[in-house]
């Protein structure tokens, strides 16, 4: 993690997922999985489907199509 020169808190989210961001790491990680009550003790499901649509369509502008 030092090299991503992420703060301590964001790093302890991704290393121990503590903290609010670890919260929401976690409601992701179970929202990809299907665990959707799992996801929404953490979050609410619709606003954890709405931002996840939203880091999708993200991802996709990043990314060039495959010819």
């Amino acid at each position: 993690m030092p090299e991503l020169s992420l703060d301590d808190r964001l790093s302890d989210a991704l290393v121990s997922h503590k903290g609010p961001e670890g919260a929401v790491l976690d409601a992701t990680l179970a929202y990809e999985r299907g665990e959707f009550d799992a996801a929404s003790k953490r979050v609410s499901t619709d606003r954890l489907a709405d931002a996840y649509k939203q880091a999708l369509r993200w991802s996709d502008e990043l990314t060039p199509a495959a010819a």
